[in-house]
């Protein structure tokens, strides 16, 4: 005669369902977060650059390259269509980095993508400094929620303010920058580091 499940081998067994279901929707999902550095790599990146912004990035298995490029918006007004713009070709977890050196007066900036092996980097010196070293200065990485569907996301800010007073982007910027583009006016200089997720 076949044992009818006790009430603690159906919740066994439902909790493992769970669990697999839970790890397989994680497992397909896209994310995108600040990464978690030590207080050892933070010091030696900050030798390399003014700021910098590192994410880690988890894409399913469909999405085979990774947008990244640079928006410089001077007074709210975009410079130009993209200042940095390409693609890398990566697996399915990675790492990208972003910053802003300025050595005697001389301002450059710097964007790579590491994917397992792969490294694909860019970097632009600009011509004009706009007198930046003299400006307040403040960057901030997005702190929203770090699922990602891999459509164009802004992920990081370095904003230039010669004002008294300097606030950073609100969350709403991040959520929907089309929308709360005039907020970029407070700024002279201001860059924004965007990325996409290609199939």
């Amino acid at each position: 005669m076949m044992r009818r499940p006790t009430r603690l081998t159906a919740l066994t067994l439902f909790a493992i369902l769970i669990l697999t279901l839970t790890a397989c929707s994680e497992k397909k999902m896209n994310t995108i977060q600040v990464a978690d550095l030590s207080e050892r790599e933070e010091a030696i990146l900050s030798t390399f650059a003014n700021d910098q912004m590192i994410f880690d990035f988890r894409l399913r298995d469909e999405f085979k390259g990774l947008s990244i490029w640079v928006e410089k918006y001077e007074s709210g007004q975009k410079t130009e269509e993209r200042f940095i713009d390409f693609t890398a070709q990566v697996e399915q977890e990675g790492t990208i980095i972003f910053g802003i050196s300025n050595v005697e007066g001389k301002r450059t900036v710097h964007v790579a993508v590491q994917s397992e092996e792969r490294t694909s980097s860019v970097t632009v010196p600009e011509l004009e400094t706009n007198d930046l070293e003299k400006m307040a200065r403040m960057s901030g990485p997005f702190t929203g929620d770090s699922d990602w569907d891999g459509k164009e996301r802004v992920l990081g800010d370095i904003c230039y303010s010669a004002g008294p007073r300097m606030q950073g982007l609100s969350t709403d910027f991040y959520d929907d920058p089309a929308s709360h583009v005039d907020e970029l006016k407070q700024y002279e200089v201001a860059y924004l580091l965007k990325a996409e997720a290609k199939k």
